[in-house]
């Protein structure tokens, strides 16, 4: 009995990655063919953002799960709609005739309606290329002299959205220095990994183009140029004695196990560069470490709102949802 149940098991799953697969690929194709009609809509009337796409080996890792729940005339009817999509594309010139702004939009927004139901069955996070156009005024870097940015905020107000791309620019922007070392600090080590990193507003899932390798085993994200982002736990402060960095970002601070010890320690090691600097991202909490570095002349303090960031968040119940900018 519990052979042939293991055996029933097997081949379930078996059938699940075989339909992942296949719908990885169809969405892959009605991307592209979103993308060519974009182009070849020059001047006409519809406009249709392109849109960041992970790559593949998250899709299928995240996608499994939740297959599992999904009835199979769902998983079949998102499988369809990206065969029409898949099928556009391979018909330029009525494709072309149909989005020419002459006589119709219908398949170009049945193209990416039917791409944007695969986004939503595969649970993605869908971001801008630009974040000068996304993001807002608040969660871009202050100007002026300072050696600390801390940005306050309530959850869902996008702290994190705004520390990733800070991280992200000054590691793989158009200006940056390559070889650069900077230091990923949070209360543990799993909230800098699940937040800081793989989160839904973590470096490696906003990164568009140049993204990090992240080894696990050395606790460290490396880019192409050579830059090196390094994490570490509040639980562990003498963690941060020996090595040096050019930039800090550090996550709830106001939580952190031993405030005020792991923020001594990383003063110490912010010893690289002309400039070097640290981000704070916090919830506002009555702690003493995050009174003495509001109080600090060297601090920049910019404070955002939940309700500010609403268009990015789902409503439920009379609360916001979870960080999605």
């Amino acid at each position: 009995m519990a052979k042939a149940e293991f055996r029933r098991l097997e081949k379930r799953t078996h059938k699940h990655k075989l339909r992942l697969e296949r719908l990885n690929l169809l969405r892959a194709k009605a991307a592209s063919a979103t993308r060519r009609l974009i182009g070849e809509m020059d001047g006409a009337a519809i406009c249709v953002p392109v849109q960041a796409m992970p790559p593949v080996e998250d899709v299928n890792r995240d996608a499994l799960a939740q297959d599992e729940q999904m009835p199979d005339a769902d998983l079949n009817a998102d499988a369809a709609g990206a065969e029409r999509s898949a099928e556009a594309s391979e018909m330029p010139g009525q494709a072309l005739q149909s989005c020419g702004g002459i006589d119709g939009s219908s398949a170009a927004t049945s193209s990416v309606a039917d791409a944007g139901r695969l986004a939503r069955f595969r649970n993605l996070v869908v971001y801008a290329r630009d974040w000068s156009q996304m993001g807002r005024d608040e969660q871009r870097p202050p100007a002026g002299d300072w050696r600390v940015w801390l940005l306050m905020g309530g959850r869902g107000s996008g702290k994190t959205r705004a520390g990733a791309e800070w991280v992200q620019e000054l590691a793989a922007g158009k200006t940056a220095r390559p070889g650069l070392r900077i230091a990923l600090v949070a209360e543990t080590l799993g909230d800098a990994r699940e937040v800081m990193i793989d989160g839904v507003s973590g470096i490696c899932r906003i990164a568009r183009k140049n993204r990090p390798d992240f080894e696990a085993s050395r606790r460290r994200l490396i880019w192409p140029n050579g830059t090196v982002a390094q994490i570490f736990s509040s639980e562990d402060p003498e963690s941060l004695r020996g090595p040096q960095f050019d930039y800090a970002w550090c996550d709830e601070l106001g939580k952190w196990k031993h405030g005020q010890e792991t923020w001594d320690m990383l003063q110490f090691a912010l010893r690289l560069g002309d400039r070097p600097r640290a981000l704070v991202t916090t919830t506002p909490r009555p702690v003493p470490v995050l009174k003495a570095l509001i109080a600090d002349p060297g601090t920049t303090v910019c404070r955002i709102r939940t309700s500010d960031n609403a268009a990015n968040l789902v409503w439920r119940g009379g609360t916001f949802g979870t960080d999605q900018h």
